[in-house]
């Protein structure tokens, strides 16, 4: 069944206005770079907002099981939040 779309009370220029807008969106969605399944360090301490020898002290303490994939400290996403809600829930306990 094909739909039908009535505008009332807009101007060429708004519509096409609007369409480009959605178009944008649309193209910047698909665009987007989906999340890889591992974080580099650097990666992880922009996610985390913390520099780069507190994320590793957070490696040992935290016990975060990264693995060195091509000379490169590697963390899977899923045990990187894990872990930071432990260490969330930690420091609200201090």
């Amino acid at each position: 069944m094909q739909e039908i779309l009535q505008i009332h009370n807009i101007t060429k220029k708004e519509f096409v206005s609007i369409l480009n807008e959605v178009v944008e969106q649309r193209v910047a969605k698909i665009l987007e770079k989906p999340k890889s399944k591992y974080l580099t360090v650097k990666e992880a301490c922009e996610e985390a907002r913390v520099c780069d020898k507190t994320m590793r002290n957070w490696l040992k303490e935290f016990d975060f099981k990264a693995k060195k994939m091509k000379g490169k400290i590697m963390i899977t996403r899923e045990v990187f939040e894990k872990k930071m809600q432990q260490i969330k829930s930690k420091e609200y306990q201090r």
